[in-house]
């Protein structure tokens, strides 16, 4: 069994901690495009079948090759039964005692640290006695294993195209977790918010035209009325290109508690 970090952003770590998120999925990044050939999801010398740690039957894992050159590629980030620890935004901040100079924390193992994250807890500067903020919160590439909350085991990974996903898996992605939280309606298309949904910025209402001309409110918006549609707009909220129609690794995964 292996273990490797993975990157979530706050809307992702509550529908993890909730246990509404339990898939996710990762463009495969491809060494080349030869065109005598094309790329095809296969099992073929991929992943160890057998049991989860947990105890749950598991296929082979999915991998990719290339029909003319014979390339196959298997999920840098593990196979079932392998292990993920989330990194997500945090503030590091000392333990009640601990202060600068020889009763410092040590950052290399965290003893002496207190964590807060900003997915879930209220964040506050922490300001010393010459007014210096002394824990600002920092972004989630740079967490370190023992500040991680979140652990999750590998249940399954198979290879699809990425507008192949179903209403379900969609579901599964914990969309519906895109709240106000982090997406607050935007006064201007301009703001983050309308990357979500390019009609209503994922609020499920906006304003149209009636008959005459006049402005009807609060209608029902058609554009993310759907799982699938919602993670449509969250794949290009997030810097990611739906139209590409990439292949993707769908990492199915359970939450060890």
């Amino acid at each position: 069994m292996k273990e490797r970090p993975i990157l979530f952003n706050s809307a992702m770590v509550r529908a993890i901690l909730d246990g509404s998120k339990t898939q996710t999925r990762r463009v495969i990044k491809l060494p080349h495009h030869n065109p005598l050939g094309q790329w095809e999801r296969t099992s073929i010398g991929g992943g160890k079948g057998g049991r989860t740690a947990s105890g749950d039957t598991v296929p082979l894992q999915d991998g990719i090759w290339h029909t003319r050159t014979g390339d196959c590629l298997m999920c840098q980030l593990g196979q079932p039964g392998d292990h993920l620890w989330v990194r997500e935004n945090f503030q590091p901040l000392f333990a009640d005692g601990r202060e600068h100079g020889e009763n410092s924390p040590d950052w290399k193992t965290g003893e002496g640290y207190k964590v807060t994250y900003p997915a879930t807890d209220e964040i506050v500067d922490w300001i010393d006695s010459d007014d210096n903020i002394t824990a600002k919160c920092k972004p989630s590439i740079h967490m370190p294993r023992w500040a991680s909350r979140i652990q999750l085991e590998i249940t399954g990974i198979h290879v699809e195209r990425l507008q192949d996903i179903s209403e379900a898996d969609a579901k599964a992605e914990g969309v519906m977790q895109l709240d106000a939280k982090d997406f607050e309606r935007p006064m201007e298309r301009n703001k983050d918010g309308w990357k979500l949904c390019p009609t209503c910025a994922g609020t499920g209402l906006h304003n149209a035209l009636g008959a005459n001309g006049g402005v009807i409110c609060d209608v029902d918006c058609t554009d993310c009325d759907t799982h699938a549609k919602l993670f449509k707009h969250l794949w290009n909220s997030t810097g990611g290109d739906w139209d590409a129609n990439p292949y993707v690794w769908v990492i199915e995964f359970r939450r060890i508690k």
